[in-house]
This record gives structure tokens, sequence and C-alpha cells, in this order.
């Protein structure tokens, strides 16, 4: 399977960006965690696209896997650093009322711009409240959520197979590893190294949905 760009990654999991991304005639593993991680980072200087992950959050964040998330975070942290978006992220996740992205708002030493320095705005507007507890100040005025450019989950199960298993298993690893399944990856070794999750439920999921699937 091929490595989407990101612009395409994002499309597949339900942000309106580039329609003619939807073409489902080349194949390709999109993980709903991994995508917005990188996005996350791109949006250090893109209040555009913060707003959209923001707003894809608000419509579809119960059907992530926060210890999938906080996993795919580590790794991309050891590589490209801490982000102080991924913490905006996590307190507006628990503000939202995912308690189990509590973990990861954390509050900064010093306090930071959430994108860009805006005291002028901060002065007019206030700060966002639940931001400004860890330290991430941004203006009212510029926190602006766009859910009409993310699709809502009775859209997005129609074209992303790993948000319709997370809605017919739950926000787990069994939903993930039957969807790697079902897109024709045959051995555990292979599905545990797509994945990044062990061996174990890998193989033991495998043999499962394969009895399952076995006729009698």
């Amino acid at each position: 399977m091929e490595t989407p760009n990101l612009n395409t990654a994002l499309s597949r999991i339900g942000f309106r960006i580039a329609s003619n991304d939807l073409d489902n005639s080349t194949e390709y593993y999109v993980d709903l965690e991994e995508t917005l991680i990188k996005a996350l980072y791109d949006a250090r200087d893109d209040g555009r696209l913060m707003s959209l992950i923001f707003s894809w959050q608000e419509m579809n964040g119960e059907f992530l896997i926060a210890e999938k998330f906080f996993k795919v975070r580590d790794r991309y942290q050891k590589i490209l650093g801490v982000n102080h978006l991924i913490n905006a992220f996590c307190a507006y996740s628990v503000h939202l009322g995912l308690h189990k992205y509590k973990k990861g708002s954390i509050r900064l030493k010093n306090e930071k711009y959430l994108l860009r320095e805006a005291p002028a705005a901060v002065k007019s507007s206030g700060a966002v409240p639940w931001l400004k507890e860890i330290n991430i100040i941004c203006p009212i005025s510029q926190f602006i959520l766009k859910s009409e450019s993310v699709m809502p989950p009775k859209e997005l199960v129609k074209f992303n197979l790993q948000f319709k298993n997370r809605l017919i298993y739950g926000a787990n690893w069994r939903a993930d590893i039957i969807t790697a399944i079902q897109l024709g990856i045959e051995n555990p070794s292979k599905i545990k190294e797509l994945l990044g999750c062990s061996y174990e439920p890998a193989n033991r999921i495998f043999k499962q949905y394969s009895m399952a699937m076995s006729k009698i």
C-alpha cells in the first residue's frame, strides 16, 4: 500500500480539503491517530489547519484510541521535538469531556501563544480559559471552529474502513487489527509493524477473526 501525502490522508479521515483525494482507486492505509499527529505538527504555523483539527476532534474525537494517540505522539516527539499544539489539542479534548487525554494536557512553564502572538486581540476579547490554564494563550476571537469542513460520523463511516470498525468494535486495538486484516494483511507480524501494537493481540485477534470467517 502506498503512503499518501498529508492532504490526501486528511481527506481520507474526513477533512474537506481536496475533494479529488476522495478517489478510492488508489489503496492507502491512513491511520487516524498518526494523521492527526502529523497535522498538529504542520499546524504550528497554519491557523486554518489548526481550526480543522480541533473541529474534527469535537465531532469525532470519541472514536480515537487515546493510548495509541500518545504512543504515536511520543514517537514523533523524539524526532521533531515537543509540540505545544498537542498540549492544546489534549486540553480541548478534556474540555469536551474526553478525560482520557488529561495526561497530555500539560501546563507549560512559560506562557506561549497558540499560533502567533496577538496581545491586542487577547486584550479586547480575552483568552480561551481552558488553554490559559496550561499557559497557552489564544484570543477567544481567534479560536474559530469549522465544523462544516469536517465530515460527521454518519458520513465518514461510508468510506473510511478504520473509522467504520471503530464504530463496530469500539475505539480499541481490535478494531484496527481487524481493519488491517480486511485490507489484506495476512501476517500478525506485519499487522504489528503497520499498527504499532504488540504481537500478542495481533496474533490472537488474527486467529479469532480467521476462525470466525472460516466456512463451516
